[in-house]
């Protein structure tokens, strides 16, 4: 046993910052949306509408947070009501990887409102 290893550092709770612990609620969340329960309450087709929201999604999602935001509310008119939680999820999820937390928190909380669990 190697006793000259003084470099690591002791977890301290203590240290966590209200951001990481907005990080795990929204970790915490994003693992349950993807329940098999939730899955399963899809049609065939409403999984097939997310997966081409998603898509695009994503490649608006390169040209910026506005852009992906844009994108994603205009096409919360189009899509099934049942789809929308999963649609201000991916808003947050961005908007957490932007480090906008203020919106995130918005939309995280839409979603949870939508689909609680």
């Amino acid at each position: 046993h190697n006793h000259n290893n003084h470099n690591h550092r002791v977890f301290n709770p203590s240290t966590i910052h209200s951001e990481q612990n907005f990080d795990n609620e929204i970790n915490a969340f994003s693992i349950y949306s993807q329940h098999k329960k939730n899955e399963l309450s899809l049609s065939p087709t409403t999984k097939l509408n997310f997966k081409a929201f998603f898509t695009q999604f994503k490649i608006f999602e390169k040209e910026g947070f506005h852009k992906a935001k844009t994108f994603a509310l205009c096409s919360l008119e189009q899509l099934p009501e049942k789809l929308h939680w999963k649609i201000y999820l991916q808003l947050a999820d961005l908007a957490k990887r932007e480090n906008l937390l203020r919106e995130a928190r918005r939309y995280f909380k839409k979603a949870n409102k939508l689909q609680p669990f």
